[in-house]
This record gives C-alpha cells, structure tokens and sequence, in this order.
C-alpha cells in the first residue's frame, strides 16, 4: 500500500493552503473509498503530517492537527506541498525543519509534488536544484 503525505507548512497561510489541503485529502480518500467498495484492497494511506501538533490557517480561521508530526514519519511514498500564501513567501525560513526534511524524504526515494505557490518551499528545501518546475504564474518573475 502506498503512503501518500499532505504536509502543513509552518507560519501564516491563507485560505488556498487550506483549500489545497482539504481538497486533496478528500479526492484522495474518496477515490480509495470508491475503490475499495468495488471489492479491492485499499490502495493508499493518506495522512496529514506536520512540523506541529496544531497549525493555524488564514490567522486562526482554521486550526488543522496533523495525524502525524514530519519528525515521526520515517518515509512517504508521495509528498504534496500545498499552495503557501503569496504576499509572504518570506515565511520560508520559518520552515527549516520542514524543508530538511523534504530533503531526506527526497534522497530516499519519495515523490515529492506541489500545488501553485507551494512549489518555493520545494525550491527552498533543494530538491529542484537543476529541475525545471511550475508555480503561480503572478510569481513566476520571482521564482
């Protein structure tokens, strides 16, 4: 069975975070859900990991518990990165612990995605070093 992994970063996210967030998580499990009522064995694990036990979105509007904490999760076979708030791509160093840890997870082997802006923090953490990648077209500029 496949682990797939929604990260939370750490710091001020917006709405699109939350909308990447929940919006994989139900398409995910759902589509498992689907598959396992046609009589198949379940496909993948999808769980929500973060650097924190509680992560406030959109300056508290949302609170999201991770099932798991990044220094707890050994491996993933597919990583996602949501989509982090444009007006402070700043907040990068605010995620150390969790861009090492993308490192790691991509040195051993897993697949790591993002979603529109979330594609800095993959930039930050190494990973796309020598890559090509997409992210928002309005921060395209300065990607």
């Amino acid at each position: 069975m496949k682990r797939i992994t929604l990260v939370i970063p750490e710091g001020y996210s917006n709405l699109t975070t939350m909308a990447c967030l929940v919006g994989s998580y139900e398409i995910l499990t759902i589509a498992n859900d689907i598959w396992q009522a046609r009589g198949n064995k379940q496909i993948f694990r999808v769980s929500i990991a973060g650097v924190s036990i509680n992560q406030e979105i959109n300056n508290g509007m949302f609170a999201v518990k991770p099932d798991i904490l990044i220094r707890d999760l050994t491996f993933s076979d597919v990583i996602i990165v949501p989509s982090i708030n444009k007006a402070k791509i700043d907040f990068i160093s605010e995620n150390r612990t969790l861009l090492d840890w993308l490192a790691i997870q991509y040195k051993q082997g897993s697949e790591i995605a993002s979603m529109c802006t979330g594609a800095f923090i993959l930039a930050a953490s190494g990973i796309l070093d020598g890559k090509t990648c997409a992210t928002h077209w309005s921060l395209a500029e300065i990607f």
